[in-house]
Formats: C-alpha cells, sequence, structure tokens
C-alpha cells in the first residue's frame, strides 16, 4: 500500500495506525509514509484474516484525523470462496456435525448462512478459514447444493449427497424416566 502525502508533513510512520475490514494491520518497521507496508494478523494456514466483501482500508493518523482515498483508487476485493466439506455424504435426517473449509468467512457466526436442501443449517462455530455446522435434513434423497453466503458474496460450488434416512442415526422413540429431579443423581 502506498501513501502520498500532499501537505508535505512528512508523517513519521509511527504515528499512522491502519484497520482492514475492522482488523488492525500493523505498519511494518521501516516503513515511510510514501511506501507503507502493514501485516495483517494470520488464520493458521499463515493466510491473512480477511474478511469477504469490499474491504477499504483506514488509515489514521495521530493528532490528523484519517487520511482520504483519492480519486481512483479502488477498495480491496475480498472473494468469499468454499473448497471443501469434511464430510460430503450422509443420512437425510441432518444432524450431521460438517467443517466447511474456505476462505472469506466472518469471524462472527451471526454474519454467515449455510443453506443446504433449502434449509438453514445452525452454525456451530466460524472462523476466517473454515465453518462448523449442523446439517439440516432433508426429504429428497440425492445431491443438494450447499449455499454459503457472507453479505451480498455466495458460493455455491459444493453438494452434499443425502442418502437414505434408513442407514442414518438411530431416532430416540422414548426417555425413561420421562423426568428428574436435577439435585438427584439417577440414569437415564
Amino acid at each position: 500500500m502506498a501513501v502520498s502525502d500532499p501537505t508535505a508533513k512528512n508523517f513519521a510512520a509511527t504515528d499512522i495506525s491502519i484497520t482492514v475490514g475492522g482488523l488492525p494491520c500493523i505498519v511494518a518497521t521501516g516503513s515511510t509514509p510514501s511506501s507503507l507496508s502493514c501485516y495483517l494478523q494470520n488464520n493458521t494456514d499463515n493466510t491473512p484474516i480477511l474478511v469477504a466483501g469490499s474491504l477499504t482500508p483506514l488509515v489514521s493518523i495521530k493528532n490528523i484525523g484519517i487520511a482520504g482515498l483519492k480519486s481512483g483508487v479502488n477498495p480491496l476485493t475480498v472473494n468469499l470462496v468454499a473448497t471443501s466439506l469434511s464430510i460430503a455424504s450422509g443420512g437425510a435426517n441432518g444432524g450431521i456435525l460438517i467443517t466447511l473449509v474456505g476462505q472469506g468467512f466472518p469471524l462472527d457466526k451471526t454474519k454467515i448462512t449455510i443453506t443446504v436442501c433449502s434449509k438453514q443449517a445452525t452454525i456451530k462455530s466460524v472462523t476466517n478459514i473454515n465453518a462448523q455446522f449442523y446439517l439440516p435434513s432433508c426429504g429428497n434423497i440425492g445431491n443438494s447444493t450447499v449455499i454459503v453466503a457472507v453479505g451480498s458474496q455466495n458460493d455455491s460450488s459444493l453438494l452434499f449427497n443425502y442418502l437414505t434416512a434408513a442407514i442414518a442415526a438411530p431416532i430416540i422413540s422414548s426417555l425413561n424416566p420421562p423426568s428428574a429431579n436435577p439435585g438427584v443423581k439417577g440414569t437415564l
């Protein structure tokens, strides 16, 4: 990233802070305002943490304020990518915990949706490069598109193959005893 200083104030790099998509970008030592480099936190695979969407770096200069974006400079575009599923087939009754691997996922599980068989999955956890979700049930047997959405971006490149429910996990038909005292230990 190059920053020009039309005020000729020659700001010290130590007086500049940068965020990208709300995440801090640490200014590299030896940087000058005319040649400024910064580093984002990395995922476990050493790729930078970047959430899908259009991201404009926010450059703030101590005692001055926020730097403007010069006309013609475009924001950084980060694409949402779904790469693989930890489990690609299973029972039509759903409930399977699946890990979706990709990039551009948000760090907040409420900002991502995963839809399979036209039903929204329950998200267990999310990082920038994977999301764990519980597969919804499906009335149809066969391949169903996995649709991952973050903001206005989506990826529908993966399929989950629903198999007959007969080979899936057993169904609980009753509990005995039907009630219990929470203060007393017992066997269910």
